[in-house]
């Protein structure tokens, strides 16, 4: 049982897997890295943002704008095109928020739970409603 919750651990976080770092393409990019940095020294923790273009096979099935993994907020350039803005549009969250949400992983652990829920209230708008 051991060996499964591992193999699916490192299936779904990459652990092992390289990802690709990308230099910054857009003003969204350059605020998601920045709003990282921002909130990571508001909330005391060593997170550094990353432009990535490359997921792990289950991952692609997911396709999240980002996700946390060892100090490093990993967000997902295609996903960041269609779904990321810097203000408020229909059907997109904005950087600020998405760096939020990355940056509490870092402080909660990976549940979407009410203690994730209150650390990204605490510095943007949170990205999904209240659990």
């Amino acid at each position: 049982m051991r060996r499964c919750i591992i193999a699916s651990i490192i299936l779904t976080t990459g652990c092992g897997f390289q990802y690709d770092v990308l230099d910054t393409q857009s003003v969204v990019e350059d605020k998601l890295i920045a709003e990282t940095a921002r909130f990571a020294g508001m909330k005391s923790v060593q997170v550094i943002g990353r432009i990535t273009d490359s997921l792990t096979q289950a991952q692609k099935l997911q396709e999240p704008v980002g996700f946390y993994l060892s100090g490093v907020a990993w967000y997902y350039r295609p996903a960041v095109e269609k779904y990321v803005s810097l203000e408020p549009e229909y059907n997109h969250e904005t950087a600020t928020n998405v760096a939020s949400h990355e940056v509490c992983h870092a402080v909660t652990g990976p549940q979407h739970d009410v203690k994730h829920w209150d650390c990204m209230a605490s510095i943007a708008t949170p990205t999904y409603p209240h659990p």
